[in-house]
């Protein structure tokens, strides 16, 4: 009765009662899981969990630490005090159905923002501007009272930093959009604080915070019946609620907030602090002028490098950081002027003016709910007050004081914090005791991002990795299983500690965009995220460093067992392939060309490779040499995958900048034109005379062509080489890759009118003295240095080969034929022998299941069959032959398991302890018959 009462009293307070709910939106659960503080939300303005937990910390525990909160508003107009009548505006969100806009759910967007300009579509509507993110996760959502002219523009704002993981910020506008003059306007925050779940609770309240503390008095909480089942647990942490940000009263005359400024006002186009800053005019030209810094002068959509209105005109623009309604200092704050005290369910609509009345503070202790009030100020046409609230955990009183240091910058910035690269796009391709993870590299074009980080865990909040503390043993960070970094001289840990904790930066690893885990267990279930992060900023000067960030690793468990992932967290269950099984394979032809360079493939996600035949070419643009790897499986429909790349492999790594193509991808590793010394041979013969090839400048620059050439002897005058006077040779020189005789210069340096060991052999274009230039590259074959070695001289048939290595160019052509994987057409009986029960024994339990905490509130008690072929009927018997249960398997080839959920058939009880009997049929195969035990 307890949660519906709730409902009824702050959709009175919020005037939605019948309105909202009519409609279908009001009273869906929303989730911001930007952090370790899990909170439902709805569009109707209330914090409430229903089925679902409303404050959730840490996340996927199931600890319970509020009930139900929600602003509430007063009015009075004419002497009349007024709640107004608020219901959802349509117009924030597309679906209709209650879900709210949210920053890392680009499809819960409208297509326009009814509160922007048009070329705000497709951009996230940001408080600092365009596609700005203010947060690392935010939603926004609007009421309105169309009687009264009044709209209630809400924000909700996460940050996944650790230094602000436990909190999460709520953000009001109340905008007149009427044509009434309200001559006072109350504003309050109401919460019912549940830390534990259980109600047992004690009240604190800190008016030099304008907060209130709630503290579970026997620390041990109990999960709620209609909610996932979590049992007692302890200890308990804090909760506390804060009003941060207060209206503003910019007429009375009076510094209300003790800064030094009378009825400064954030709608009055004048920057009452001082601290907006105009673009830096380095040449000293009046104007902006490209290159030179624009700091807080970026125009009216608040991103820089757009030129709209405003942007580099040295005067500040509704919009601009550190302006007006960007700048909350520009704004007379009344503060906190009342605290009302109420037992459960004490607060109603009637009481709403009440609670509010300035100067009523009562003292909490005993009490179930409150509500924080700030009032009153008058809100005229067109004009909006703002005010803000937090809550947070913490585990025991310091880390609750190190929290609101946390808090108490983030307000005095404006709401500005380190924001995270957005978080990759992950895949997860399950294997045999293994998981690959692959992703995208669309956070990289963040500023400061540095790297990824890895996180691998059995339970859904990584609460079993989030092992690290800071210098008072309370959490602050969590293991991940592998840090990827630039290799780009950041590296170590952050040169500043936060609390004893210093973040690592990495090794200069070098990025790479695929990790293999192969710590894992085939059955089990595991939950993986990949976040980006940023190296960080120092600040010397006041120590407000900006300390390293990473992004969101967001999946919400329903209190239906119902998994949310998002796009860089995946819930992957490793497993072992249908008996048969063979992986895909690919083959490649040099089809055409003379390169040396290699290309390799690398296979990342084995389940997208297909029978395709796919043809990689070569172009010249400019100097550079591109490659394009085009499908031409169906010739009539050649598809252009990768278009004149220019991204190849260095020797001793493999550039990923090139995407996924099919599963697979392809590193290119070139060669530079120089003489391939490891090949060289005397192919012919038994001489012993050193065989060099070099590129010699002495006669001209060289110009060396990308072949391979043999140096054939024979009889003396086989052929004639240039000189001053033409010296007969013992030998020819063949361009062996095109299959023609060169011409040659012997330098005869000894002047005995023959050629001699030592003396170059230069392979010219052409047969004169004068049009040999220009010089490809000069021969040197010679005798033995070493004295006590016997000369063999290249005698009449000898042939040394000297190949060179050559870069891919335009006349390369590669096929590269891919073939997906396969289970064997026919397979023998004793395949089946391979069958196996895991665990066996299954005794009580086993890893392999989950709680109940994510599967909807019952324990999983299953065991698994393994190395099934892809189709086969399981049938369980007990030891009296009677059948329990049939068991139809019917996968495709990578999965070669089924589950057993330890029940006699569908839906029906658990089994006894004892011997069972297992029969496989599988059609075409075989039989296999097998026994396990349970033991309860």
């Amino acid at each position: 009765m307890k949660a519906l009462t709730t409902t009824l009293i702050s959709l009175m307070v919020l005037g939605l009662w019948g309105t909202a709910l009519a409609q279908g939106g009001a009273g869906r659960p929303n989730f911001h899981t930007g952090n370790k503080l899990r909170v439902t939300f709805r569009n109707d303005g209330r914090l409430a969990g229903g089925e679902e937990i409303t404050a959730e910390w840490p996340v996927a525990t199931g600890h319970e630490y509020l009930d139900v909160a929600y602003p509430v508003v007063a009015v009075t107009v004419g002497g009349s005090q007024q709640v107004p009548a608020f219901q959802p505006v349509a117009a924030y969100a597309p679906t209709g159905d209650g879900t709210v806009a949210m920053s890392h759910r680009p499809e819960t967007w409208p297509g326009n923002w009814p509160d922007r300009p048009a070329d705000w579509a497709g951009q996230w509507n940001g408080y600092f501007g365009k596609g700005q993110l203010t947060a690392d996760q935010e939603s926004i959502y609007a009421l309105e009272d169309p009687s009264l002219g009044l709209r209630l523009v809400v924000r909700g704002w996460q940050w996944s930093h650790y230094l602000a993981q436990d909190m999460f910020f709520l953000h009001y506008e109340l905008q007149n959009v009427g044509n009434t003059s309200f001559d006072e306007v109350a504003v309050g925050f109401f919460a019912r604080p549940l830390p534990g779940g259980d109600g047992d609770n004690r009240l604190v309240f800190d008016p030099s915070r304008s907060q209130v503390v709630a503290i579970d008095r026997d620390n041990v909480g109990h999960g709620r019946g209609f909610a996932r089942v979590a049992g007692d647990w302890s200890p308990v942490g804090q909760f506390a609620v804060a009003l941060l940000e207060t209206p503003g009263n910019p007429t009375d005359g009076i510094d209300n907030d003790g800064d030094g400024m009378i009825d400064e006002s954030r709608f009055d186009g004048i920057d009452n602090d001082g601290d907006w800053r105009a673009f830096t005019d380095l040449d000293s030209s009046g104007t902006w002028n490209e290159g030179e810094p624009l700091n807080d002068d970026v125009g009216a959509d608040g991103v820089a490098g757009t030129g709209d209105e405003g942007e580099g005109d040295g005067l500040p623009t509704p919009g601009e950081p550190n302006f007006d309604a960007a700048d909350v200092d520009e704004s007379d704050q009344i503060g906190l002027t009342s605290l009302a005290a109420f037992s459960a369910n004490g607060f109603s609509a009637t009481a709403a003016w009440d609670a509010l009345t300035p100067d009523r503070f009562d003292a909490p202790g005993g009490a179930a709910e409150v509500v924080l009030g700030s009032g009153t100020v008058p809100l005229a046409p067109g004009q909006s007050i703002r005010f803000s609230v937090v809550i947070f955990c913490s585990e025991s009183d310091i880390d609750r004081q190190r929290n609101e240091a946390i808090i108490d910058r983030i307000l005095e910035d404006d709401y500005r914090f380190p924001v995270a690269p957005p978080p990759p796009e992950v895949t997860a391709v399950p294997q045999n005791n293994a998981v690959t993870l692959y992703w995208d590299t669309r956070a990289e074009a963040w500023p400061g991002f540095e790297g990824y980080k890895i996180y691998r865990s059995t339970d859904p909040g990584f609460n079993d990795v989030y092992t690290v503390t800071d210098d008072k043993g309370h959490l602050i960070y969590s293991e991940p299983i592998a840090t990827i970094d630039l290799s780009d001289g950041v590296k170590g840990l952050f040169p500043a500690h936060a609390f004893g904790f210093r973040y690592f930066l990495g090794k200069d690893s070098g990025l790479l965009h695929r990790f293999t885990d192969t710590d894992v267990l085939n059955g089990r279930t595991y939950y993986y995220a990949v976040v980006a992060y940023t190296q960080g900023e120092l600040d010397t000067l006041t120590g407000r460093h900006n300390y390293p960030t990473e992004s969101t690793r967001s999946i919400v468990v329903t209190a239906r067992g119902e998994i949310i992932t998002d796009v860089n967290t995946r819930v992957v269950v490793p497993t072992v392939e249908s008996v048969g099984y063979n992986p895909p394979e690919y083959t490649i032809e040099h089809s055409q060309g003379v390169s040396t360079g290699e290309i390799t493939v690398e296979i990342v996600d084995r389940t997208r490779i297909r029978d395709a035949v796919y043809e990689i070419t070569f172009d010249s643009v400019g100097n550079q040499v591109v490659y394009s790897l085009r499908d031409i499986t169906d010739p009539g429909q050649v598809i252009t995958r990768i278009d004149s790349s220019q991204n190849y492999s260095a020797p001793d790594a493999l550039n990923e900048n090139d995407p996924l193509v099919d599963g697979f991808r392809v590193y290119l590793f070139n060669d530079s034109l120089a003489w391939d010394s490891v090949n060289t041979v005397w192919k012919v013969g038994e001489s012993n005379w050193t065989i060099r090839l070099d590129v010699n400048n002495n006669l001209g620059p060289a110009e060396p062509e990308p072949v391979d050439y043999e140096v054939r002897f024979g009889e003396m005058g086989i052929d004639t080489a240039l000189f001053v006077t033409p010296i007969p040779v013992p030998f020819q020189v063949w361009n062996v890759t095109e299959n023609v005789k060169e011409n040659i210069l012997v330098l005869d340096q000894n002047g005995d009118g023959e050629w001699s060991s030592g003396e170059p052999i230069f392979v010219v274009e052409g047969n004169t003295l004068q049009t040999f230039r220009p010089v490809h590259w000069t021969i040197t074959l010679s005798a033995p240095e070493d004295s006590t070695i016997a000369s063999v001289p290249p005698q009449n048939g000898d042939v040394a080969f000297i190949p060179t290595r050559k870069p891919f160019n335009v006349t390369d052509v590669y096929t590269l034929i891919t073939h997906r994987a396969k289970v064997d057409a026919t397979l023998d009986k004793s395949v089946l022998d391979q069958i196996k029960v895991v665990p066996n024994p299954y005794v009580v339990s086993s890893r392999l299941e989950q709680s109940p905490l994510y599967t909807g509130g019952e324990w999983e008690h299953r065991l698994q069959f393994i190395h099934l072929p892809r189709q086969c009927t399981i049938r369980i018997y007990n030891l009296r032959g009677f059948l329990i249960d049939v068991i139809e398997h019917n996968s495709d080839i990578d999965n070669g398991t089924e589950w057993w959920d330890l029940r006699a058939g569908p839906n029906g009880k658990n089994v006894a302890f004892g011997m069972y009997i297992y029969h496989v049929d599988a059609p075409g195969i075989g039989e296999k018959i097998g026994r396990f035990a349970i033991i309860r």
